[in-house]
């Protein structure tokens, strides 16, 4: 059920964004958590787990409307934090966080955040005492996974591997994503790569869209792979919540492939479905460079690039509120220029076909 169709009860809407941030659907969360805050600004209740998937704007608004209802509550000073953070203020969101815990020690996601802004400072001794708390509140894979990068960090390999396998056993030993994490901790050692494969493999069989199984994969296949081509392809055909991750790693398959209009195209898929991409931007920008100036490529790779951003309107309903305007305010305002720019394009270079756009899909990792 999409987010617009959904009964306006804000304990429902609530719940949708939590099972969505579970679910690592972070842009249908935000969409959840926004329309919550749309019924009732000063509700406390939730907004600790929106802290970990919201837009700074966002969580700058919402910091500040619940410390003006009431300081008392954690998750005032856990959405302050997360903000910190977000502006790369990691010293001060750890002071922050201290202060939500001192109001209530059993809050998960203030040990969380804790942990995964620790490591941003490279204290992984002190990640892996934050997120071992969290895990001791409640056994969640958000935890799992910031407990196993910490131990990476820290270079102890076998805490981490056993951290993983006690994700799967406790967690859901079929489950795809705790089955990727032991590929991910397997990655780590030269003589486990084999066995980081097969892991990654059988996530995969369990969910053809695993993002945490599939890009790794990929990696250890090689971006010249014809199974890598194949996994991306099968994933993008699955129903998936992090499409633009997919889309992105495709088009470095083509960009190191010297395909350059198809890679700017997967970008652009990658930009549509989750504006905050910021990699997906930088790369279409550094690609731009690369493209050949005459009139009828630009034109053919402006009209590529507006099939795109409007198919990415079309498809993307759980985007939050203020990327969708944002976004379709720009395109409004560059429609009439692109057309103009393509009808010239035309009277010269009659016969050339612009291919069509395909149907397209922090605070870190962990968050």
């Amino acid at each position: 059920q999409t987010i617009e169709t959904m009964p306006i009860s804000l304990y429902t809407i609530l719940r949708a964004g939590k099972a969505r941030l579970d679910n690592d659907d972070c842009i249908g969360a935000a969409a959840c958590f926004i329309r919550a805050r749309a019924l009732d600004k000063q509700n406390p209740e939730f907004m600790d787990w929106a802290s970990l998937c919201l837009p700074a704007d966002h969580l700058a608004k919402l910091a500040h409307d619940l410390m003006t209802c009431d300081k008392k509550r954690p998750e005032a000073w856990i959405a302050a934090a997360a903000f910190a953070a977000s502006q790369n203020q990691n010293d001060r969101a750890v002071q922050l966080l201290d202060k939500a815990i001192s109001l209530d020690p059993r809050r998960v996601t203030a040990f969380q955040l804790r942990g995964a802004t620790l490591l941003k400072l490279n204290k992984p001794e002190l990640a892996v005492v934050a997120f071992f708390q969290a895990n001791n509140i409640s056994k969640e894979l958000r935890t799992y996974r910031g407990l196993v990068d910490a131990y990476l960090s820290a270079r102890k390999y076998k805490e981490a591997l056993h951290s993983a396998k006690e994700a799967v056993s406790l967690l859901a030993p079929n489950a795809a994503l705790p089955i990727a994490l032991v590929g991910k901790v397997l990655a780590t050692s030269p003589e486990g790569s084999e066995k980081a494969k097969r892991a990654f493999q059988k996530a995969l069989q369990v969910d053809p869209a695993c993002v945490d199984a599939l890009l790794p994969l990929v990696d250890i296949l090689g971006e010249n792979s014809n199974d890598s081509f194949h996994l991306l392809q099968t994933a993008l055909a699955a129903p998936c919540t992090q499409k633009d991750l997919i889309h992105f790693k495709l088009g470095q398959f083509y960009a190191k492939s010297n395909r350059i209009s198809d890679a700017l195209h997967s970008f652009h898929l990658a930009l549509s479905l989750n504006p905050n991409n910021q990699q997906a931007q930088g790369a279409i920008d550094s690609l731009h460079s690369l493209l050949p100036s005459s009139p009828t490529t630009v034109s053919s790779t402006r009209r590529r690039e507006h099939n795109t951003r409007r198919a990415g309107h079309r498809s993307s309903p759980t985007r939050s509120h203020r990327a969708t305007t944002t976004t379709t305010t720009a395109d409004s305002t560059t429609r009439a220029p692109t057309r103009r720019a393509s009808t010239r394009a035309s009277t010269t270079t009659a016969g050339i076909d612009t291919p069509e756009a395909a149907s397209p899909t922090d605070q870190g990792a962990y968050i």
